[in-house]
C-alpha cells in the first residue's frame, strides 16, 4: 500500500479503494450473499470511508486513541475541505523529493491532524499519559536511528494541543511554491480560490 514501515493507520474514501488489498476493499460493501439479483453499484456500497488501525497501534490505549483521532481528522478534512486535502496528499507524496529533510508534520494536513489528535487524546487519556506515550516513541525512534520519525514525535510532544491551526493558510504558500513542479492532478491550482468547493470526478488518496 506504500504507507511505509511506521504507519499506524490510515483514512481512505471509497473512491481511492483501488490501492487496497481485496480484503480491505470488501469492507466498503455489503456482503455479496446479501444480494439475490444484480443491483446498481450504489446499493452495494455500505460505507463511504474507511479508517484502518494496525493491530500494533491498538495494543496501547493512548496510541489507539491518538491515531484514531488523527485519522478522524483526515475524514473531517475530506468532508469540509476536499480540495485542500487533495493538494496536501500531493505534497505528502512529493515534498521529500524537493526537501529531503522534510518531516510528515511539514505537511499542513498532517500537522492539523497531529494537533487535533493530541487534543482529543489529552481529553480522553490525560495530559501525562499522552506525554509519556510521545516520549516512548521518541526513545524508540532514537534507538532505531529513525531521525525523521523522531522529529515527527518531537513535534507531537512539543506542540500545544490548544494550537489554533489554519489549514488553508498553511497549505496555500506550499502549493504556490511547488505548482508547476508537482502534479496536483485534477485540481487547477492556477484558478482563483481553487481550494473552495467539492472535488468532482477525482480520487482523493489515502492518508
Amino acid at each position: 500500500m506504500g504507507f511505509g514501515a511506521y504507519y499506524r493507520g490510515f483514512y481512505m474514501p471509497l473512491s481511492a479503494r483501488g490501492c487496497l488489498p481485496l480484503y480491505l476493499q470488501e469492507c466498503f460493501f455489503h456482503p455479496l450473499e446479501q444480494f439475490t439479483e444484480v443491483v446498481p453499484f450504489e446499493k452495494m456500497v455500505a460505507f463511504d470511508s474507511l479508517i484502518y488501525l494496525r493491530e500494533s497501534t491498538c495494543s496501547d490505549v493512548t496510541g489507539c486513541v491518538t491515531n484514531y483521532a488523527h485519522e478522524l481528522q483526515h475524514f473531517v478534512q475530506h468532508c469540509l475541505t476536499p480540495r485542500l486535502l487533495a493538494a496536501n496528499n500531493t505534497l505528502y507524496q512529493n515534498l521529500a523529493l524537493y526537501e529531503p529533510d522534510a518531516l510528515t508534520t511539514d505537511i499542513p494536513s498532517e500537522r492539523d491532524a497531529e494537533i487535533k489528535s493530541k487534543r482529543v487524546a489529552e481529553m480522553v487519556c490525560g495530559v501525562e499519559a499522552v506525554r509519556a506515550f510521545a516520549e516512548k516513541q521518541i526513545r524508540t525512534m532514537e534507538e532505531m536511528g529513525e531521525h525523521k520519525q523522531k522529529g515527527k514525535w518531537l513535534f507531537f510532544r512539543d506542540v500545544p494541543s490548544s494550537t489554533d491551526f489554519n489549514l488553508p493558510k498553511a497549505t496555500l504558500p506550499l502549493v504556490e511554491k511547488y505548482k508547476g513542479r508537482m502534479d496536483f492532478e485534477k485540481i487547477d491550482v492556477n484558478q482563483p480560490e481553487w481550494w473552495s468547493g467539492p472535488l468532482e470526478d477525482s480520487e482523493i488518496g489515502a492518508k
